[in-house]
C-alpha cells in the first residue's frame, strides 16, 4: 500500500471519520431514511460500540470496588426499557421480547457514560471532541439543507422518511432538534467571545428552524434557551451592543420576509393560531392539530387507565403495534401525555432526573464559561422544554445523552467538587 495511503488509514486520520459517523448514527438522522437495513446496522454496532466500552468500564470499577455515580444516575434508564416490555405484555398481551427490541435505541443513552470515559481516558482530547461535534453539526445540517434543496419529498412518498402536511405537503421527518447543538454553540462563541464568524451557522442553523422546520413550539423553546443563555452569561456591555444589534436586524429581516416572503407570516400565524384554538375550543382549522387533540384524548384515557407504569411500547412488528388498537396513534406527538401514556409517572420521572443533576450543577458551576460545556447545559434546557410538546425522548435520545455526558464530565473532572474557587473557573 502506497505510504501517503497508509498514512491516512492511521487510527488518528479516521479518529474524525469515526466521531463523526458515531454522532450521525447516535442522533438518528437517518432513522427514518429508506437504505434497507443500513441504519439498523449501523445502530447496533454503535450499541455493540457502547455495550463494550460501558461494560468493560463496568466490570473494571466493580473489580476495584468503586462504581461510577453516573452508572446509578443512567441505571433508571437502562432498566426502564425491561419494566416498559413487562408492563405492555400486562395491558397488551404482546411477548416482553418484542417490547425491548422496540425500545432499542433507548439505549443510546448510554452515550453519556460512553463520553465521559473516553475524555477521562484521554481516547479523545476535550477540545477534539469538541471539533467532531461541530464537524458532526455541520455535516448534518448540510445534508438536511441538501435533501430540502435539491430532492423532492414526493419521492419517498410511500416511505416513512417523509409525512404529509395538508398546508406543507410531503415534508422530510428530520429530528430537527439536532441543530439546536450548533444554534447553541455559535450564539455561545458570539456572545461569549465576539467571534463573529459564528454568525453564519448560526443564521442558518435559525433559518432552518424558522422556514424548514416550522415547529412552532421548537422555535419558542429555542428562542426561550437563548434568552436565557443571554442574560445569564454575556456582560452588560454585550447585552447592550448585541441586544441593540439584534433589534435592527430582526427589524430589517422582517421586513424583508415581509417584501420577498409574506406567505411565511401567514403561515405562522396560522400555526399559532390553531395551537390557541385547541384551549379554547378543543378544535382547529388545521387537521394536524386536530389529530393531536384526538391522540391528546387516547393518551389522557390510556394514562388514567394505567397511570403508575403506563401502557407500554407497542411495536409494528406486532399485529401493527397501535394500530391494531387506535388506527392512527403516535404518543411522541402529545409530548408529555404521550410520555405518560407509554411510561407513567414512574418512567417519566426517569427521563427528567439528568435533567435534574444538569440544574444542580450548572448552578453549582454557573461561572464557568466554556462555550461547550455551556451548549450542553443550554443544549439540555432545550430538549427539557421540547419534551413537553413533542417528547422526543421517545425516539431520539441520543443527543441529550452527549450533552449529559459533557457536563457530567465537567462537573466531575473538569471541576470536581470540593476543588472549586475563583482561580479554577477563571
Amino acid at each position: 500500500m502506497p505510504a501517503k495511503l497508509t498514512g491516512l488509514l492511521t487510527p488518528a486520520k479516521l479518529q474524525p471519520l469515526f466521531w463523526v459517523m458515531y454522532f450521525i448514527v447516535s442522533f438518528r438522522l437517518f432513522a427514518r431514511f429508506p437504505a434497507g437495513n443500513v441504519d439498523e446496522i449501523l445502530l447496533l454496532l454503535t450499541l455493540l460500540i457502547l455495550l463494550i466500552f460501558c461494560g468493560y468500564e463496568f466490570i473494571t470499577q466493580l473489580y476495584h470496588g468503586k462504581l461510577n455515580r453516573i452508572l446509578f444516575i443512567l441505571l433508571p434508564l437502562i432498566v426502564l426499557p425491561v419494566l416498559n416490555a413487562w408492563q405492555a405484555e400486562r395491558v397488551f398481551g404482546q411477548p416482553m421480547i418484542y417490547g425491548i427490541l422496540a425500545q432499542r435505541q433507548s439505549y443510546l443513552i448510554l452515550g453519556a457514560w460512553f463520553i465521559v470515559i473516553a475524555l477521562r481516558r484521554n481516547l479523545v482530547p476535550l477540545r477534539k471532541i469538541e471539533s467532531y461535534f461541530i464537524l458532526a453539526m455541520y455535516v448534518m445540517l448540510a445534508i438536511m439543507y441538501f435533501f430540502y434543496l435539491f430532492i423532492d419529498p414526493n419521492k419517498f412518498a410511500e416511505t416513512e422518511f417523509v409525512v404529509y402536511s395538508f398546508s406543507k405537503g410531503w415534508v422530510y421527518k428530520f429530528p430537527n432538534g439536532v441543530t439546536a447543538g450548533l444554534l447553541i454553540f455559535s450564539f455561545v462563541k458570539i456572545i461569549l467571545q465576539d467571534k463573529t464568524r459564528y454568525l453564519v451557522p448560526f443564521l442558518i442553523c435559525l433559518w432552518y428552524f424558522i422556514y424548514y422546520g416550522q415547529d412552532r413550539s421548537q422555535l419558542v423553546f429555542i428562542v426561550v434557551t437563548l434568552a436565557f443563555l443571554y442574560l445569564n452569561t454575556a456582560t452588560l456591555r454585550r447585552k447592550l451592543v448585541y441586544g441593540l444589534t439584534s433589534f435592527i436586524f430582526i427589524a430589517l429581516a422582517a421586513v424583508a420576509i415581509a417584501l420577498f416572503n409574506p406567505d411565511l407570516y401567514s403561515r405562522y400565524i396560522e400555526l399559532y393560531t390553531n395551537a390557541s384554538s385547541i384551549f379554547t375550543k378543543n378544535s382547529s382549522t388545521e387537521s394536524s392539530t386536530n389529530i393531536r387533540f384526538v391522540e391528546a384524548v387516547i393518551a389522557t384515557k390510556g394514562f388514567n387507565e394505567h397511570p403508575v407504569l403506563g401502557n407500554g411500547v407497542l411495536s409494528n412488528q406486532w399485529y401493527d403495534g397501535y394500530f391494531r388498537y387506535y388506527k392512527y396513534f403516535y404518543p411522541s406527538d402529545v409530548g408529555i401525555l404521550g410520555n405518560l401514556y407509554v411510561f407513567g409517572v414512574v418512567g417519566t420521572l426517569f427521563f427528567y432526573i439528568p435533567y435534574m443533576f444538569v440544574l444542580a450543577w450548572a448552578i453549582q458551576l454557573r461561572k464557568v464559561k466554556d462555550p461547550l460545556y455551556l451548549t450542553g447545559v443550554y443544549g439540555s434546557l432545550f430538549l427539557f422544554f421540547d419534551m413537553f410538546t413533542a417528547a422526543s425522548n421517545l425516539t431520539f435520545i441520543g443527543l441529550p445523552a452527549f450533552f449529559f455526558g459533557i457536563v457530567y464530565y465537567f462537573r466531575y473532572y473538569m471541576y470536581p467538587p470540593g476543588k472549586l474557587s475563583s482561580e479554577t473557573l477563571a
